[in-house]
């Protein structure tokens, strides 16, 4: 009972920096390819080309082309894969989700013919940004090291009542780590030795979910401006179990962590596009940073030794703060060819978009830490950079769409990052069709996502070489609108 006393104490002294951490800043930053089947399509490349009610979220003066109201709502089934190498054993798995969005309202007011103006628009929608579902399953034979190695490592020079609670201080109490005598308590070894089969296997899901008001007008059919008061709302969930079974009468063990994350947000996002010719479009676009109050955030984490037979569990830890994120810079161009008559037509365009990773920013409790994690945010992440191409093609009433897009790695190193995961490049690439009336239309698209990814289970140092793992993100969506 000494030791779980010991456990309990420091749990509520320190555990807030579990969850805070440059990883989850990274999360809510990043956006994916998520839109109506029209934007999906062309892989996000309307940001010159406008009338797409997904313009709300990326450049509202794209809002701007409509004449006409607009309803619509879209069913969209999201697909997390994930496959893995580790020590030569490799391992997959999937989570799905469903989900109606965007779903959204724009009202479009004509007017006067001999006006300047020619139209104003006002949009409501709910779009979503980003989506954190996946599953990922790791396996292999690790032939030196335990992850308990890395907690003696930054165990050793500590009494045990200021060993880490979620980690070492589990691995005390369950008798998987010990002092070593004579050391005066200070210094420890493992219980946990030779080779050992290790997995670790998660889950996540979750999303950023933007609630959209937005505001536009069209000036002579020359200058079109938006603004967009964007409220998102972040949820995140991540659930994972790491284990280790070792052989010859030592140790075998479960390490579970739970990570529970919900927050507002407010940001702001203004735009332009000019059309100098007919058939020529250049845009603009600048979000500033979202402000986040992260309302509800937990942290937990257990140990079951199946050797000694004890299970040992930290508290719950709440807290509540603050996370600014970086602002975005978009600029455009597009190309149109035909009109709503011809029976041949079309639009291609191409979009960048620039975010300066390291400018996220905590506003903790903790000022020690606030301090220390936003320096990791300074010194590990670099500006990031998203290319995107596509354009549509029309043939009478079906219109097909295609597109790619480049999402850059955010890492100032491409080979480790401090976070214990590394992310290169995303790329995505998508397709779709249409079906459109006077008063009704119909869009379906598909997106595939890929990215490759380093992830270490815990310190490099000990682990010699990481787990490779494929990520693919593949997104089918069918958008159903209404113009009035």
């Amino acid at each position: 009972m000494k030791r779980f006393f010991i456990i309990t104490f420091l749990c509520l002294s320190i555990g807030q920096v579990k969850s805070q951490t440059e990883e989850d800043a990274l999360r809510s930053s990043q956006y994916g390819l998520f839109g109506t089947a029209s934007y999906v399509g062309r892989a996000g490349a309307i940001g010159a080309l406008g009338g797409d009610l997904t313009a709300s979220s990326y450049n509202p003066a794209g809002l701007g082309l409509f004449y006409r109201s607009e309803f619509l709502i879209s069913p969209s089934l999201h697909i997390g894969y994930s496959s893995s190498d580790y020590f030569g054993s490799k391992a997959s798995d999937f989570r799905s989700s469903f989900y109606w969005a965007p779903v959204g309202l724009l009202l479009a007011v004509p007017t006067k013919a001999n006006n300047d103006w020619k139209a104003f628009q006002v949009g409501f929608s709910y779009n979503r940004l980003a989506a954190f579902n996946n599953a990922t399953s790791i396996y292999g034979r690790n032939p030196d090291y335990s992850i308990t190695d890395e907690w003696v490592y930054n165990s050793n020079g500590l009494t045990p009542s200021n060993l880490d609670p979620f980690t070492a201080g589990l691995a005390f109490y369950t008798y998987l780590m010990d002092t070593l005598p004579g050391t005066g308590g200070k210094r420890y070894f493992s219980r946990a030795q030779g080779p050992s089969e290790q997995s670790q296997d998660f889950s996540e899901k979750g999303g950023i979910d933007e609630f959209a008001l937005s505001i536009s007008g069209n000036y002579n059919d020359f200058l079109y401006l938006g603004a967009t008061l964007g409220i998102p709302y972040l949820s995140y969930e991540r659930h994972s179990v790491y284990s280790e079974y070792l052989s010859d009468g030592n140790p075998s063990f479960d390490y579970f962590e739970d990570l529970y994350t919900k927050g507002w947000g407010v940001n702001l996002k203004i735009g332009a596009i000019l059309r100098p010719t007919e058939w020529l479009r250049i845009g603009a676009a600048f979000h500033t940073p979202t402000f986040y109050s992260m309302y509800d955030d937990s942290y937990s984490s257990s140990l079951a030794d199946y050797y000694e037979g004890i299970d040992a569990y930290s508290p719950v830890v709440v807290s509540e703060y603050y996370l600014i994120t970086p602002f975005k810079v978009l600029g455009s161009v597009g190309a149109t060819f035909g009109d709503q008559n011809s029976t041949l037509a079309g639009s291609i365009g191409v979009d960048y978009e620039y975010t300066n990773y390291s400018f996220m920013t905590y506003q903790l409790d903790d000022n020690r830490w606030e301090n220390t994690v936003n320096d990791i945010i300074e010194n590990v992440y670099k500006s990031g950079h998203v290319f995107r191409a596509g354009g549509s093609l029309n043939y009478k009433k079906a219109v097909f769409r295609a597109g790619y897009a480049l999402f850059g790695s955010p890492y100032q190193n491409t080979t480790y990052a401090k976070s214990g995961t590394n992310a290169g490049n995303k790329n995505a690439f998508s397709a779709g069709l249409g079906y459109k009336s006077r008063f009704w239309y119909i869009d379906l698209a598909y997106a595939h996502t890929l990215q490759k990814v380093n992830y270490y289970m815990y310190d490099p140092y000990y682990q010699i070489e990481p787990v490779k793992v494929n990520k693919s993100e593949n997104l089918i969506i069918t958008t159903f609108g209404f113009r009035f």
